[in-house]
C-alpha cells in the first residue's frame, strides 16, 4: 500500500533551505501571508505542506556594493524582523533553543536568515556582528561576483578566500553561523574545506555532473561538504538541473536524476532540498510553488525508492542535523 504522503508530512520537520521571498515582497509589494499572493512561498502554504523551516536570504545583487549592499540588506532584514513579529506562529531562529521551541509547537515555522553574499559586510568584522545580533545564522560567502570574502563563481579564473575570507569563516564557525557554499567557485570551496570545524552546507544548488556549470557543484565539492557532515540542498530552477540549451522543459524527473546523482554521490544523510523558490521565474510543471511539495516526496518514495526514513532526512532531518551541530545553545 502507498505510504500516505500527508501523513509523512505532518510527521516529519520540512527543511527547506533556500528562498528569495522577503527579498521579492519588498521589490513587488507582496504579502508572504496572504494565501492569494503570487509567491512561490506563503506562509499558509508552509503550514499546509508542513515547512517547519524555512531559509529566507539577505539577497543583494552585484550593483549593490558597499553602503547600497549593507542599506539593501538591512531593509530586507527589518522586514523579516517585522514579520516575525506581526505573523502568528513564525519565530526567527537564532539558537537551538528556538529551534526547539518552533519545533515543539505544531503550526509554528521558523524562519531562518541567511545573507546571500557576504557584500554587505563590507570587509568590516563590525559589520558582521551587527547583522548577527540582529539574527543572520547563514551566510552565503558570495554569490556569482566578488566580494570582500571572495570571488564569486561568475568571476574569470577565480581565486579563493581572501584574508578578510579567512577571518570571516573562522569566526562565523566559532559563532555557530552555518557556512554555505553555494555561488563560491572551487578554489574558494577548497579554502573552506580545508579550514572547516564544523558541518558546512550548499543551500541551493545542480550537480556539475549532470549540469556543466562552474554554479553548480563538482563531485570534489559535494563530497568535501558531505566529509564536514554538511548537506548538498539541490535546488528547482530548471538552470541548474539541466544545460539551459536543452529544448526540453525541464521536469519532475529530471529533478529525480538530479537527486539520485546527489544520493549516489554523498550518500542519503547528506542530501537536503533548498528551492530557490521566489528567486527564479521559470518553474518545473508540477512545482510551481511550496504546496506541490508533495510531488517531490512521491518522487522519493515512487521514483527513488527512498525508504520513509530515508525520505524523511532528505525532506528535513538532514538539514536540521546541521543546524543541531553548528547553533548555539540558549
Amino acid at each position: 500500500m502507498r505510504l500516505d504522503i500527508a501523513a509523512l508530512h505532518r510527521a516529519t520537520p520540512i527543511v527547506d533551505g533556500h528562498a528569495d521571498t522577503f527579498w521579492r515582497c519588498l521589490r513587488e509589494g507582496k504579502d508572504w501571508t496572504d494565501p492569494a499572493a503570487d509567491l512561490r512561498v506563503t506562509l499558509p502554504r508552509l503550514r499546509e505542506t508542513g515547512v517547519r523551516v524555512q531559509s529566507v536570504t539577505l539577497f543583494t545583487e552585484a550593483a549593490e556594493h558597499g553602503v547600497r549592499a549593507t542599506h539593501e540588506a538591512l531593509r530586507i532584514m527589518g522586514h523579516i524582523l517585522a514579520e516575525s513579529r506581526r505573523a502568528p506562529g513564525v519565530r526567527l531562529l537564532k539558537s537551538l533553543a528556538d529551534l526547539d521551541r518552533t519545533l515543539a509547537e505544531r503550526d509554528t515555522v521558523g524562519l531562518l536568515v541567511n545573507m546571500e553574499g557576504a557584500s554587505p559586510i563590507g570587509g568590516d568584522m563590525r559589520l558582521y556582528e551587527a547583522f548577527h545580533d540582529l539574527g543572520v545564522r547563514m551566510i552565503t560567502l558570495t554569490h556569482n561576483h566578488a566580494n570582500e570574502v571572495a570571488d564569486g563563481c561568475g568571476v574569470p579564473n577565480p581565486g579563493g578566500l581572501t584574508p578578510f575570507g579567512h577571518r570571516l569563516v573562522t569566526r562565523m564557525f566559532r559563532d555557530g553561523v552555518v557556512v554555505d557554499l553555494a555561488h563560491l567557485p572551487d578554489p574558494g570551496i577548497r579554502d573552506v574545506l580545508a579550514m572547516a570545524q564544523r558541518p558546512v552546507v550548499s543551500s541551493h544548488t545542480g550537480l556539475r555532473r549532470l549540469c556543466d556549470t562552474p554554479r553548480n557543484l563538482s563531485d570534489e565539492a559535494a563530497r568535501g561538504i558531505a566529509a564536514t557532515g554538511g548537506v548538498v540542498a539541490i535546488d528547482f530552477y530548471p538552470g541548474h538541473l539541466q544545460d539551459p540549451a536543452t529544448p526540453e522543459p525541464c521536469t519532475l524527473d529530471r529533478l529525480a536524476q538530479v537527486i539520485a546523482a546527489a544520493l549516489d554521490l554523498v550518500g542519503a544523510r547528506h542530501v537536503a532540498l533548498g528551492s530557490d523558490w521566489d528567486g527564479f521565474d521559470s518553474t518545473i510543471p508540477g512545482l510551481a510553488h511550496v504546496g506541490d511539495l508533495p510531488n517531490v516526496t512521491a518522487l522519493l518514495l515512487d521514483r527513488l525508492r527512498l525508504s520513509p526514513g530515508e525520505t524523511a532526512a532528505l525532506l528535513g532531518g538532514n538539514f536540521l542535523r546541521v543546524l543541531r551541530e553548528c547553533f548555539p545553545n540558549g
